[in-house]
């Protein structure tokens, strides 16, 4: 399963937006569900580690995700997280997270995911919930990552 959503952002500067990528940023692109414990965010260089705790109806789940991959141009930065040990429904993760130049004022952050679950009869129930949770972000990068100068 694949889910592409791309936000764009009143920022001119990638470099910018890209600082921002932090552990406060994360927890704020948190949806409402599930809750969720933050363990552990070393950042979004290669090696870095992000883990985190669920809080689902039939128990704790523990999600591992290992920064696999980072390139940064002036106009373009990315990093991609890869589920490294992941909650029991999932089994297979991999979310490029883009930021990319649009125009001198803009930029689009992209959240492009590939997953799949452990069994087929979880997709309609897991898909949904993901791109709800992608979807969400929207809003927060819109608000959070705008450039004060441009308002």
């Amino acid at each position: 399963m694949e889910i592409n959503i791309e936000t764009k952002v009143e920022n001119g500067s990638v470099k910018d937006i890209f600082k921002r990528f932090n552990e406060k940023l994360f927890l704020k692109l948190a949806p409402p569900f599930p809750k969720f414990k933050l363990l552990r965010f070393d950042g979004c260089q290669i090696g870095d580690l992000v883990e985190i705790e669920l809080s689902m109806p039939w128990g704790k789940e523990f999600w591992q995700s290992t920064i696999v991959d980072f390139k940064e141009t002036e106009t373009e930065i990315y990093f991609v997280d890869q589920g490294t040990i992941l909650p029991s429904f999932l089994s297979q993760w991999n979310h490029l997270h883009r930021i990319k130049k649009s125009d001198e004022h803009h930029c689009v952050i992209s959240d492009e995911i590939t997953m799949n679950c452990k069994y087929t009869w979880q997709i309609p129930f897991i898909y949904p919930g993901t791109y709800f949770q992608m979807f969400y972000r929207k809003s927060v990068y819109q608000n959070l990552l705008k450039n004060n100068r441009l308002k």
